[in-house]
């Protein structure tokens, strides 16, 4: 297969270098990489075999669309893949520049962005079609999220709260009377202080204006599922679901591959009866009933995407495949691969 040259954005992210090191994994044609960033001191910038500096994307995104069209332009790239959600959903509001340009976007369809990227979104979504989800309500000043906690069952409940269009673990507590305060304070790292009261929330939100935030039921169930997906047209073409073994700000730091047919199943009905497209990855938790609810749809590659390639099916390069209309394989998912994530090193003399 010829050559191609594939944009990454954000590679000063922690997990772009797992995405780096998947494209260099192709076997069957050789990738140029190009890598943006807003900053040149991060690994990333020193991965790809050619590195831009951009400004910063949410100040003005028709500025920063054309500028990464320019850049296209001037490195020759034939596919741009997003590494982040709302910065898809721009690109997609501003389809044309790109078109004009001759440069192919690897990431969803504007309609599977507006379904996913808000998570109440989400919820409302499988509302419709009559898939589980979990009990939430939308809330903008605290008595109503006073009064929401209560429906929930707050005491006797846990509840999780998060703004409505936050990034990763921004914003996420976890609202609960039995966590005890003394320990978490002696015996937690800061930033994996998730727990709250709902008097700690009233002293910080009281009387102030809040972005929109949904309060939802804590699935209090031990198994938790990543699950990593490509489809078109409402059809799945490859899924790879993980089992988040252990977490650290909501991030998996150890994974591992669990090819049941349960999770399969719950995931193509999600695809077919959402009709989404390109790469999803969508999570997973047990209630206290032990069923399965999707929490969360994340419509852009996911951290973990790497183990995917490492059990047989690279994911992040399929999606590249279905963007330019090739051909998507069936592989054969090793059950059981695992993850372990940790830090790394990497050394540069600038003199």
């Amino acid at each position: 297969m010829e050559e191609i040259s594939v944009l990454l954005t954000r590679v000063g992210s922690i997990v772009s270098p797992s995405y780096i090191k998947s494209l260099r994994s192709v076997k069957e044609r050789k990738i140029k990489i190009i890598g943006v960033d807003m900053s040149d001191k991060n690994v990333g910038a020193h991965l790809v075999d050619g590195f831009f500096k951009v400004s910063k994307s949410n100040e003005d995104y028709e500025k920063y669309c054309r500028e990464i069209v320019e850049i296209s332009k001037k490195a020759n790239v034939d596919v741009i893949l997003p590494s982040d959600e709302q910065e898809s959903l721009e690109f997609r509001k501003h389809q044309e520049l790109f078109d004009k340009a001759n440069v192919t976007l690897a990431c969803p369809d504007i309609k599977t962005l507006e379904k996913l990227s808000l998570k109440h979104n989400f919820y409302n979504s499988l509302r419709k079609v009559n898939l589980p989800y979990p009990e939430f309500y939308v809330v903008n000043n605290f008595n109503n999220l006073k009064e929401a906690a209560k429906k929930l069952g707050y005491p006797d409940k846990e509840i999780i709260i998060k703004p409505t269009d936050g990034v990763a673990e921004r914003g996420f507590r976890i609202v609960s009377e039995k966590s005890d305060r003394l320990d978490l304070l002696f015996n937690s790292k800061p930033a994996e202080n998730i727990y709250m009261s709902l008097a700690e929330l009233e002293k910080i939100m009281k009387d102030k204006k809040f972005p929109e935030t949904i309060v939802s039921e804590y699935l209090s169930g031990e198994r938790d599922f990543s699950v990593d997906t490509l489809s078109k047209n409402g059809k799945m073409l490859v899924c790879v679901p993980k089992l988040r073994i252990k977490t650290i700000l909501g991030a998996s730091s150890i994974g591992k591959v669990s090819m049941g047919k349960g999770i399969q199943n719950a995931v193509s009905q999600i695809i077919e009866k959402l009709n989404l497209n390109s790469n999803i990855n969508i999570q997973f938790k047990e209630n206290s009933q032990g069923e399965l609810i999707p929490y969360e749809a994340n419509p852009r590659i996911a951290g973990t995407i790497s183990l995917c390639g490492y059990a047989g099916a690279n994911l992040l390069y399929y999606g590249i495949k279905l963007a330019l209309g090739e051909d998507i394989p069936s592989p054969e998912i090793k059950n059981g691969a695992m993850i372990y994530r940790y830090i790394g090193d990497f050394f540069l003399n600038e003199e």
